[in-house]
């Protein structure tokens, strides 16, 4: 409700109503606006525009993209290796590959139940943790890195798909015998 004045001072309306913020928005009062979305109130109360007869007026807001931490951490979570600050929605900008000085490799950013994080697009804020995975020792002498079925021989071997012929043999060129092909 508005308290107005017949003669011509100044009008002043109550405060817009608070809006609460949403997971991508925080929204602040901006005045008040007329049926057609013109503003007639300014956020300080005061008039924008002449008023000759009694009108219904909305609140209006100003909606601010909210922003979040996303904190990269080490391995077991007692280091933070960096922290950056993304618009909701946006891609997190991923600090340099960590390392280690054992046998493994960086596995990539996983969230706290391991899993890999998705940081394509922040819609909170977010702790990630370097994984790493235990490096592939190739026990076969005859599977040369680089040959083009290397990649397909570590990945058959390490998840239990098939062995090699022998223990240090996997055997990639001969003909795989029937037996082979069942089990």
């Amino acid at each position: 409700k508005l308290i107005s004045t017949t003669d011509g001072s100044d009008t002043s309306a109550p405060a817009a109503p608070e809006k609460a913020a949403d997971e991508q928005y925080t929204y602040t009062p901006a005045g008040w606006a007329d049926k057609d979305g013109k503003q007639v109130i300014d956020k300080d109360g005061k008039l924008t525009a002449d008023v000759t007869a009694d009108i219904t007026v909305y609140p209006v807001y100003t909606k601010t993209v909210n922003k979040y931490t996303v904190t990269f951490r080490d391995e077991n979570g007692s280091t933070v290796i960096s922290e950056v600050e993304v618009e909701y929605g946006k891609a997190a900008a991923k600090p340099a590959d960590p390392t280690k000085a054992d046998d493994t490799y960086y596995a990539g950013w996983a969230d706290a139940d391991g899993k890999a994080a998705d940081l394509d697009a922040i819609k909170a804020d977010l702790t990630v943790y370097a994984s790493f995975k235990e490096s592939y020792k190739n026990p076969f002498a005859d599977v040369k890195n680089g040959k083009f079925y290397s990649d397909a021989v570590q990945f058959a071997v390490t998840n239990n798909v098939m062995n090699g012929t022998d223990a240090t043999h996997f055997s990639p060129d001969s003909t795989a015998t029937r037996a082979q092909m069942v089990t």
